[in-house]
């Protein structure tokens, strides 16, 4: 195993400990990609590590539109957008676009920006799951923040009828998802989008 992949299991695995000494050793560290080329940051985001994330952040200093979107730095969003308005349309080397990562992480200021600066709400995912930032935001853990979410999608633009039955689906089983998650506490994290 190398540097690199050792230091990402920690990152996937939670491990606050292993992640604080290797980016202490090495700060780089924090711009590490895995395979795929899914950075460090949204890895912990994924499997829901939110102190990982947030120290990788924090080491990393200046985050993409993805990373941004994901953990809620409108502020760095608001100055990736303008020195690249066109990253509100991009996708993520997993195919997420920031919208969707955004929605799925309940980052509402964030995906207003987004919308505000040209992303489309019906583009799916450019992976085998196509997703929508529409199916991103019915997802979201928190029915009160995904109706907020879904209504602005809405009002921006988002398409039901091409969604209808599978997005309806999609949020009764997050929501089965999540009361079990939280009754049993499996600490399997936030996932993907």
């Amino acid at each position: 195993m190398t540097d690199t992949e050792a230091f990402l299991a920690a990152v996937t695995a939670g491990d606050l400990d292993a992640v604080g000494h290797a980016l202490a050793a090495d700060p780089s560290l924090a711009a590490r990609r895995d395979a795929s080329g899914v950075s460090a940051v949204l890895l912990a985001a994924y499997a829901g590590h939110a102190a990982v994330r947030d120290l990788l952040a924090r080491f990393k200093g200046s985050l993409d539109v993805f990373e941004a979107a994901a953990v809620g730095d409108d502020t760095r969003l608001a100055a990736v957008l303008a020195d690249e308005p066109e990253s509100a349309r991009s996708c993520a080397p997993d195919g997420f676009t920031p919208a969707a990562l955004a929605a799925f992480f309940g980052r509402l200021p964030c995906l207003r920006a987004l919308l505000d600066a040209g992303a489309d709400p019906n583009t799916p995912a450019a992976n085998a799951m196509r997703v929508t930032v529409l199916h991103a935001a019915a997802a979201h853990r928190d029915p009160e923040t995904a109706l907020e979410m879904v209504r602005l999608l809405l009002d921006r633009g988002a398409r039901l009828e091409r969604d209808g039955p599978r997005l309806a689906r999609s949020r009764r089983g997050s929501e089965r998802r999540c009361r079990r998650r939280q009754h049993a506490g499996d600490g399997r994290g936030e996932g993907r989008p």
